[in-house]
C-alpha cells in the first residue's frame, strides 16, 4: 500500500515538474526555485531524473520570449548544473528586457518633398497722394 501511494505522488509530482510554465508576472528566480523543489522532491520519492531531463523540463517550462536564450545554449552545447542554470536565467531575461525593440512613429509626405508653408500675399499700401 505504501509503495502504491509513494508511485502515485511521484507520478503527480513529475508530471507538474513537466507541465510546468512561467507564470506571466512571476520572478524567474522563484520559478526555477519551484522546479529545483520538484527535482529534490523526486528523487526523495526514489525516482531521480538524469541531468539532461531536468535541464529540459526547465527550459521548457520558460516563455516564447527566452527561445534567443534557449537557441544559444542548446548552440554552445552548454552543460550546466541546475543551480548554475537557476543563476543564468534571471540575467538573460534582464538582456532581454534591453533587447527589446523601440518603435518610433515617424510620418512623412507620400512624395518624400518637404512642404513649405505658403507665403501670404503682401498687402501692397499706398500712400496718399498730397
Amino acid at each position: 500500500m505504501y509503495e502504491e501511494q509513494n508511485r502515485s505522488t511521484q507520478q503527480t509530482v513529475l508530471k507538474m515538474f513537466m507541465t510546468t510554465q512561467i507564470s506571466k508576472g512571476h520572478k524567474v528566480h522563484d520559478h526555477c526555485l519551484r522546479m529545483m523543489g520538484y527535482i529534490n522532491e523526486l528523487e526523495a520519492l526514489g525516482s531521480g531524473l538524469d541531468h539532461g531531463t531536468q535541464v529540459d523540463a526547465i527550459l521548457n517550462s520558460m516563455p516564447s520570449s527566452f527561445n534567443g536564450f534557449i537557441l544559444k545554449y542548446n548552440i554552445n552545447k552548454l552543460n550546466v548544473s541546475v543551480q548554475e542554470l537557476s543563476n543564468m536565467l534571471p540575467r538573460a531575461k534582464d538582456l532581454l528586457k534591453k533587447d527589446e525593440p523601440v518603435v518610433m512613429l515617424v510620418e512623412t509626405n507620400k512624395t518624400g518633398k518637404k512642404k513649405r508653408k505658403a507665403k501670404k500675399p503682401q498687402k501692397k499700401t499706398t500712400k496718399p497722394k498730397k
